[in-house]
Order: structure tokens, then C-alpha cells, then sequence
């Protein structure tokens, strides 16, 4: 997958870098026209290798290809680079948004890889932190899954949501200031609102 040193211009073109490259060790796959994501887990061993398809190339509306049967469900994304702060992991939906946030220094923050929290990675972050920041995606994809993530760990860790912008649907739509303020208010109480925070220019 020549993993860490080439990719498809379409990485560079969504706001990645070189260091960004090499740091995650992305790839590209050239017989299936993806870009190659490897996955590892706390000891830094190689569990899978997600593989996101370009969208010109697209195979029959899949956005991801699953090399060697990995189960996504079963890992938190990066688990080999995540550094927990003051006891808190930020959550976001796919491993782009990660990589994104870990760029901006947000180095405490998991991709689920999924719609929603899975069993083992609810398990992984009750024996890893004590507080969850939701900031999944800004759609009705999202809010569901956070719903269902909230279930899934209520009572059992102090479960935060945060209020969106007005535009963008993810990390990867918003500036570093942008989810700085949308952290600094994350609340425990009440539901967070489809665009209450106003874009910052």
C-alpha cells in the first residue's frame, strides 16, 4: 500500500499534509482505487487496513473497502497515537475527522470508524477515561448515533454533547477556532442543536 510515503491527490486535496501522510501511515491501494488507512491498537500492532474509495471511482456506492475481514467495531481509531486528557477522549464518526483533529492538536480524540459506538469500544473508553465529548457529524446520521452512544454508556461516564455551527457537517468543514469554542462548551445537560453556533469568518 506503499503506507506513509504515496497517496492519490485526493488526500491533499481535502487539507491533509505530508507529515499528516507519513504520521498515519496512509496509503493507496492501486488496483482498487483507495486510499489505505492502517488501523493498530494500544501496542501498536496492525489489527486491519480500511481502505476509502475515491469518489470519481467509487464502487457501487461503497465509500470503504474492509481488507482481511477486520471488524471496525471492535477498535477506537488512532488507539496507537490517542493521549488522554484530563481523563476526557473526544469522539468523532470516521478516521478522516481523526486525523484532522489529532493535525490540530486535539491528540485526545478516537474515531469509531461507525455510526455509533460498539460494545467493545464503549468497554475500551469505560476503562480509559471519564468523560466522553461527542462530536460526531452535524447531520441526521449523526445525531442518531450519538443517541444511541449515549444510551449505550448512560449512567456509566459523563457523556458530553456540544452545539454546532450554522455550515459544515464535520471536523474536517471546521476551522481549529471553530471546535475549539464548539469543546470549551460542551455540556452534560440537554441535547446539542443543529446550527446554534454562528460560522466563524
Amino acid at each position: 500500500f506503499m503506507s506513509g510515503k504515496e497517496t492519490y491527490s485526493y488526500f491533499f486535496q481535502r487539507g491533509f499534509t505530508k507529515e499528516d501522510l507519513k504520521k498515519f501511515k496512509i496509503g493507496r491501494d492501486t488496483d482498487n482505487k483507495t486510499i489505505t488507512i492502517p488501523v493498530f491498537n494500544q501496542e501498536g500492532n496492525l489489527v486491519g487496513v480500511i481502505g476509502r474509495y475515491i469518489a470519481k471511482n467509487r464502487k457501487k456506492n461503497q465509500r470503504y473497502k474492509i481488507y482481511w475481514d477486520f471488524n471496525r467495531g471492535n477498535y477506537l481509531y488512532p488507539l496507537d497515537k490517542v493521549e488522554v486528557k484530563n481523563g476526557t477522549v473526544i469522539i468523532v464518526e470516521g478516521q478522516f475527522d481523526a486525523i484532522r483533529m489529532h493535525s490540530m492538536g486535539f491528540t485526545n480524540t478516537l474515531a469509531m470508524m461507525t455510526g455509533s459506538l460498539s460494545r467493545p469500544q464503549a468497554k475500551w473508553l469505560l476503562q480509559n477515561c471519564t468523560t466522553v465529548i461527542w462530536l460526531g457529524d452535524n447531520d441526521d446520521r449523526g445525531i442518531e448515533g450519538r443517541e444511541k452512544s449515549r444510551e449505550l454508556l448512560k449512567g456509566k461516564i459523563d457523556f458530553k454533547v456540544v452545539e454546532y455551527p450554522d455550515e459544515g457537517k464535520d471536523v474536517c468543514d471546521w476551522s481549529k477556532e471553530e471546535v475549539s469554542l464548539m469543546l470549551s462548551g460542551a455540556h452534560s445537560e440537554g441535547l446539542a442543536t443543529r446550527g446554534s453556533i454562528k460560522r466563524m469568518s
